[in-house]
């Protein structure tokens, strides 16, 4: 049986019955008043008089909930709402409640499709909250929002779209809120005892709602002239109405994926590039990030301002043999990492930072690494080190030391991220050579190249890239060019192995990142690793690992023959092969009705978007293969949950992205606050603009809210004239 996503549009979803039971018998022993008039968008509970009345905590166990005068959110002076849940088992014990007649009503009459409030987790665990709406339906919103341990006080928001809700119309008929907390996204019925502080409990509108609404409605009424997916709802057409008309690019073995509830305004701080790739900072520096330009510019953001000049041009270096003209080129400036000791005086890395490139292979030169079966060569790809005085932001363009090359048959399949981890060495990801199915000159048989240890394609590399020569206290052996050290651990020191190699079994992973332990990550490694014609996927990768490719794509046996992909895998089968992460209700993997080609990105860890902390941020390059490509797509992935989501754009028409733009890459500043890099147009265009990925400020809200109220108005008279 496969599963991936559970819940809406052909998910499954667990539902205890402890927990509902328990619910539906709090909301009639509580008698709560029947569903009020007054409900409206901008109420907000002061928690006194009959308000405070309502409050109940602690389930079975209720602990009567207690104004606080001194410290909410706004600091000295500010009052707040104390609840505490006693523990002592069973679903009530993990149950805080705010049921007053307030809160009581018709939200979709009301037009409230959100409920905002402050938060303080003031107990020992952290703390995932879920919000439910007591009525007819029972019903309750599908994803938590983590609150950690000691958070202080907090901003969050359930939207109440009907992705995420079950029942049936839930918003029309509210009797009750409650709020549940737990230590598990499967809200198990662990006992819990806990101190919550909520303050400022509001009632708004979520633009997106409005939006999906409108755009769903759409798609339904051009449905006779476009493709509907088998099984899907009307959850399913606002999905797809939001990211555009899908055009399957192969088997359709997996469900679509869905909006979240998270919404993002994408702000443009930098236009007029032409293929941006990939952003990053120089340790130290964070004033600064620098942005690769596909055709060999590394930019330079300064504070937003994108500066007229570069820090390094690369242009002649990559062109040939990236041909700028052709908007489906893979080649050119793929990647940039700063040592970590950049902006550390004295250590060995100080002031240096590499890249990597296609470059041409000049006559008479073997790279490092030669394709395999001495297939013709037509370029390289080069990790090369640079220098740069900190601060200054200018690379000395006479620096340049190449360190490791890898020869190509294909022109596709190139990898393109080096990265640090926090073991101080050089990640980097290799594809699998090109061309299709892991075959053709260039790949060893039997089996392919991924498989194969005897050459560094589709493998993810690690070494130390410091001249050995400034290292000679490690015990790291030198390879054999003389350029570079091979970290003794390295998972495969056999005879004929490839010792650079860290794990294997990749087919392109193009874009990957470490999760950062400076802003309280784990450090795990997650890689993006694009499929052929059916499923894209996410790993978490691990020294020794091997992740399939070519004998599986995604969790789904792959015949090279054909290039299909036929049943799923059971896990860890055949013996040792890793699949796409998996977490309590899902696998994070989706197939091509959903996106052509996966583009890794980040763990967020900043500060802007506190729901979207420790998801990952990733998207797709283009929903349909025109050719060109086009119609790019932003998610996020929850790697507890293994659940994917696509991102409510209310800023944007439609909700997805303007102009058929594609999605290039992501960036990362210093603070952890993340950047899509985009286009539509090729590598030697102007079409390339850097997103800041940033929080959707109230006034949008409400104005786009009303926007998507008013489309959706005209639709509708549009429709009765018709």
């Amino acid at each position: 049986m496969v599963q991936t996503r559970k819940g809406f549009g052909g998910r499954r979803m667990v539902r205890p019955v402890a927990w509902v039971a328990s619910g539906l018998l709090a909301g009639l022993l509580w008698g709560v008043a029947a569903p009020a008039a007054a409900l409206q968008t901008g109420q907000q509970d002061d928690f006194t008089g009959p308000s405070l009345d309502g409050w109940f905590s602690g389930g079975s166990h209720p602990a009567p909930p207690e104004t606080v005068a001194d410290g909410g959110p706004a600091g000295v002076g500010d009052s707040y709402l104390r609840l505490t849940a006693l523990g002592g088992g069973g679903a009530g014990s993990r149950l805080v409640a705010f049921a007053g007649a307030q809160w009581a009503g018709n939200y979709s009459a009301a037009q409230i499709t959100g409920l905002r409030m402050d938060a303080n987790n003031f107990g020992p665990n952290d703390l995932l909250l879920r919000l439910a709406l007591n009525g007819a339906a029972g019903s309750i919103t599908q994803e938590g929002v983590l609150l950690p341990a000691g958070s202080g006080w907090t901003r969050i928001q359930f939207a109440l779209v009907p992705g995420n809700l079950t029942g049936d119309n839930p918003l029309a008929d509210v009797t009750s809120l409650r709020l549940f907390h737990a230590t598990t996204p499967s809200f198990l019925g662990e006992p819990v005892a806990t101190t919550l502080g909520i303050d400022n409990v509001t009632a708004v509108p979520e633009p997106g709602a409005a939006l999906l609404l409108c755009a769903g409605l759409i798609l339904l009424a051009a449905a006779a002239r476009r493709r509907q997916r088998p099984g899907a709802g009307l959850a399913l057409a606002a999905g797809l109405a939001l990211a555009g008309t899908a055009q399957a690019q192969g088997q359709d073995v997996l469900p679509p994926i869905q909006p979240g509830s998270i919404a993002v305004r994408l702000q443009a701080i930098a236009t007029g590039l032409s293929a941006p790739d990939f952003a990053t900072f120089a340790p130290g520096d964070a004033s600064r990030l620098y942005v690769l330009e596909q055709n060999g510019r590394l930019r330079v953001l300064q504070n937003g301002v994108l500066q007229s000049g570069d820090a390094l041009d690369m242009r002649s270096l990559v062109s040939p043999p990236l041909v700028v003209t052709n908007a489906n080129d893979e080649r050119g400036l793929l990647g940039l990492a700063f040592h970590p000791g950049f902006n550390t005086v004295g250590s060995a890395g100080y002031g240096t930072l590499y890249t990597y490139a296609s470059m041409a292979l000049p006559a008479g030169i073997t790279p490092t690494f030669a394709a395999p079966n001495a297939a013709p060569q037509g370029y390289q790809n080069v990790v090369s080190e640079w220098k740069m005085t900190p601060g200054t932001g200018v690379v000395d363009a006479g620096s340049r030391r190449d360190l490791v090359s890898f020869g190509k048959n294909a022109n596709n399949h190139n990898g393109g991220t080096i990265a640090f981890g926090g073991d101080g060495y050089l990640y980097l990801g290799l594809g699998d050579g090109g061309n299709a199915r892991d075959a053709g000159p260039s790949h060893i048989e039997p089996g392919g190249n991924a498989q194969n240890l005897g050459t560094p394609l589709g493998k993810m590399l690690r070494l130390d890239p410091l001249n050995p020569a400034l290292t000679t206290g490690s015990a790291d052996p030198v390879s054999a060019n003389g350029q570079y050290r091979i970290p003794l651990s390295n998972p495969f020191q056999g005879t004929g192995q490839v010792r650079e190699t860290f794990a294997y079994g990749f087919r392109n992973p193009y874009r990957f990142s470490f999760d950062r332990t400076d802003l309280g990550g784990t450090g795990d490694l997650i890689l993006a690793d694009v499929g052929q014609g059916t499923v894209e996927e996410i790993d978490r990768v691990t020294a020794g690992g091997n992740y399939g490719w070519a004998v599986k794509e995604g969790s789904f046996f792959f015949d090279r023959a054909t290039g299909l992909v036929g049943t799923v895998a059971p896990a860890g089968a055949p013996t040792g092969l890793i699949g796409p992460i998996e977490g309590t209700e899902g696998t994070l993997q989706y197939d091509h009705g959903d996106g052509i080609s996966i583009t890794g990105g980040f763990v967020y860890r900043g500060q802007a978007i506190p729901a979207l902390v420790g998801k990952y941020v990733f998207g797709d390059l283009a929903l349909r293969n025109a050719p060109p490509r086009v119609d790019g797509r932003l998610f996020y992935a929850d790697l507890q949950t293994g659940v994917i989501h696509e991102f409510l754009l209310p800023d944007l028409a439609g909700g997805k992205l303007p102009n058929g733009l594609t999605v290039h890459g992501f960036g990362e500043d210093a603070a952890g606050e993340l950047y899509a890099l985009v286009t539509n147009t090729p590598a030697g265009g102007t079409g390339g603009i850097v997103y800041q990925i940033t929080a959707v400020p109230e006034p949008a809200q409400w104005a786009l809210f009303a926007l998507g109220l008013a489309a959706l108005g005209a639709l509708g008279a549009r429709r009765r004239a018709g």
